[in-house]
């Protein structure tokens, strides 16, 4: 299976990239393919546009910041993208090594129950968040919206750990997760600022805290104590 799905994005990326490769320029047909594929790397991968963009809120422009100016004192600037590079592997290891060891405890024992499952894909999700936010703060020139691929996974695990008619979540799980759209949404705002979008964004951000306050009402029972507790949800 593993081999089919690496084979599967090859192929996929051999379709994608080969009309703008092998197709001519007009405007320039003197170019061959190989400056055609560079240009696509180069865009990719813009190693000459800084280690951070802008206002980006993560590791390197904290880091950034006076009085520590961390990366500017101790990084030259050839050597940023491989600092860059292996900060991100190693905040990204502890979650990948987590779906692993999952993926291989499933494999030994697969999951008998719907508890077990929805269990199993609530640590997927979180897991995909964790590792989507460790290529936000650690990666080289990421942008301000890919903190996005870390809320999706977030926002699709209350969903997940539902369970007949009783959603069984924990107590600090719940409230980290409620709180993550809006902390992120607020890492957009020199974005916005600039996009002029701070209206959009503050009458969002109403909609979604009335939606909060809301679910909060319609909750019908509460049972339990300690960390865990059962909801039950009158829709």
């Amino acid at each position: 299976r593993f081999w089919s799905y690496g084979a599967a994005v090859i192929v996929s990326l051999v379709a994608l990239w080969s009309p703008v490769v092998l197709a001519q320029d007009p405007e320039n047909p003197t170019t061959t393919a190989l400056s055609r594929l560079k240009q696509i790397l180069v865009r990719i991968f813009p190693m000459q546009r800084g280690l951070f963009e802008d206002k980006v809120s993560n590791l390197w422009f904290v880091s950034s910041l006076k009085p520590l100016r961390l990366p500017q004192r101790f990084l030259p600037t050839g050597w940023q993208p491989v600092a860059a590079l292996a900060v991100t592997l190693v905040l990204c290891l502890p979650p990948c090594a987590t779906l692993f060891q999952l993926g291989r405890r499933q494999q030994q024992q697969p999951s008998t129950s719907n508890k077990e499952n929805i269990d199993t894909l609530s640590t997927l999700l979180l897991g995909a968040s964790s590792t989507a936010l460790s290529f936000f703060l650690g990666s080289f020139h990421v942008h301000e919206k890919s903190i996005l691929l870390a809320l999706a996974p977030t926002s699709l695990a209350l969903v997940a750990r539902r369970h007949g008619h009783n959603t069984i979540i924990s107590n600090r799980d719940f409230l980290f997760l409620d709180w993550f759209a809006v902390v992120t949404a607020f890492s957009l705002w020199p974005l916005l600022v600039l996009d002029r979008l701070q209206a959009a964004y503050i009458c969002t951000l109403v909609i979604y805290l009335c939606w909060r306050q809301l679910r909060k009402i319609a909750l019908l029972a509460v049972t339990g104590t300690g960390d865990q507790y059962t909801i039950k949800l009158s829709w």
